[in-house]
């Protein structure tokens, strides 16, 4: 009789032991989901507080139309404006003073160019950035955000 107790006793405790093992596994599951969506929040930066957010775009201001000679062996030239994207709270008399700089620095970013690398997309998108760049040495304060293309003919 002993040994029929001891039969009944280790069935049900080992039928007990892979019920628990199958719900531990969901949830071990859904904890490890849990922490990398919290590792993914956390590292994309959707979290940003007040100060980290970019700062608002103000007026747009046009700096200059220029015409400029391209790089590379033949001669091709390029007509092409530009504006300052301002933060919100510039004036745009405050960072006018400083355009002269600007078109300096747009003229030597732009002889850096050929007519073929500025006639596509990356190309444009480029000088975009270089300008922009450039702006930032100008504006070391953050007055100007980024510049914008107004016109661009590469002949």
């Amino acid at each position: 009789m002993a040994a029929a107790v001891a039969e009944l006793t280790d069935t049900p405790s080992a039928a007990r032991r892979p019920a628990r093992r199958r719900r531990t596994l969901p949830v071990a599951a859904a904890l490890a989901l849990a922490c990398a969506a919290a590792a993914v929040f956390v590292l994309s930066g959707s979290h940003e507080q007040a100060g980290d957010a970019a700062p608002q775009e103000g007026a747009i201001v046009d700096v200059a139309q220029m015409t400029a000679n391209l790089a590379g062996p033949q001669v091709h030239y390029v007509r092409f404006g530009f504006a300052a994207v301002l933060a919100a709270d510039v004036a745009a008399a405050d960072v006018e003073g400083r355009f002269a700089l600007l078109k300096d620095a747009a003229l030597s970013e732009i002889a850096t160019f050929s007519a073929d690398h500025l006639r596509t997309p990356a190309g444009v998108e480029e000088l975009r950035g270089r300008l922009t760049a450039r702006a930032a040495g100008v504006y070391p304060d953050g007055q100007v955000l980024r510049i914008v293309l107004t016109e661009l003919v590469v002949q």
